[in-house]
């Protein structure tokens, strides 16, 4: 299941429970819908964490929903997952494309204010992944 929320700093997907590859893609094309009602600059925050299980295609989906996003006036972008081996292969992953510039991976499990830190992220800059 997920949702998909307009914010003052832009959207907000969550994910929760188990995830089927088809609802992957209909968030994707639900928030090509969405991206025309916010303003160029705007921010992601996608909350996976809740997740119980993803479709083994979710690497591909975040790239794919981050190049759009970017293509259409993204500034930052943050997703939060619940398992330090997954933030660290996305973190790897941005890395490598060139997203790491504007795009952060932040484990809820390691970190207790993982939204504190998202946030601080998308609105204001502030790297969670310098301490």
């Amino acid at each position: 299941m997920y949702t998909i929320t307009n914010t003052t700093y832009g959207l907000r997907l969550n994910f929760n429970g188990v995830v089927a590859p088809e609802e992957l893609d209909r968030c994707y094309k639900e928030t090509q819908n969405c991206i025309q009602n916010v303003n160029p600059g705007f921010n992601v925050f996608m909350d996976m964490h809740k997740a119980t299980q993803m479709p083994t295609n979710t690497p591909e989906f975040v790239n794919r929903e981050q190049q759009f996003y970017k293509t259409n006036g993204m500034n930052r972008s943050v997703c939060v997952v619940d398992n330090p081996v997954t933030a660290r292969q996305y973190t790897l992953y941005a890395r490598e494309t060139g997203q790491y510039k504007y795009e952060r991976f932040i484990d809820a499990s390691t970190n207790p204010n993982w939204e504190k830190a998202a946030e601080g992220w998308i609105t204001q800059g502030i790297d969670p992944d310098t301490k």
